[in-house]
């Protein structure tokens, strides 16, 4: 949770720490349990926030298809994170279909193709 927090040194060394990954040749799925296998999910939303912001740009700085920018990543990373959680949580009775997962994140991803979403 450390390196979540709002201070600038903490982000920088949140960007430290991502900088040391390659995510490369990775899919967005993979990059992303590479990451929480390597650190523990903060609990608090705003941390979550700067975390998944961090990845995005880290990861669309590797050079990924078919994403625009950083800000597509992250729409899309923050949809598979809660995907996971949908389907993993048992407290969530109503899950999420494919369709509507790739519906809901092309609103925030536009230009990512639905082919690749599922």
């Amino acid at each position: 949770e450390l390196l979540t927090r709002a201070e600038p040194r903490y982000a920088a060394a949140l960007a430290a720490f991502l900088a040391r990954f390659d995510f490369g040749a990775l899919s967005l799925p993979d990059a992303l349990r590479l990451l929480f296998a390597a650190l523990r999910c903060p609990g608090e939303a705003q941390k979550i926030d700067r975390l998944m912001q961090a990845f995005a740009r880290s990861y669309f700085g590797d050079g990924h298809a078919p994403f625009r920018d950083a800000d597509e990543v992250y729409a899309v990373a923050f949809s598979v994170m809660m995907l996971n959680v949908d389907q993993h949580n048992p407290s969530v009775r109503s899950k999420m279909s494919k369709l509507q997962f790739v519906t809901n994140t092309r609103r925030a991803a536009s230009h990512v193709p639905a082919d690749y979403l599922g």
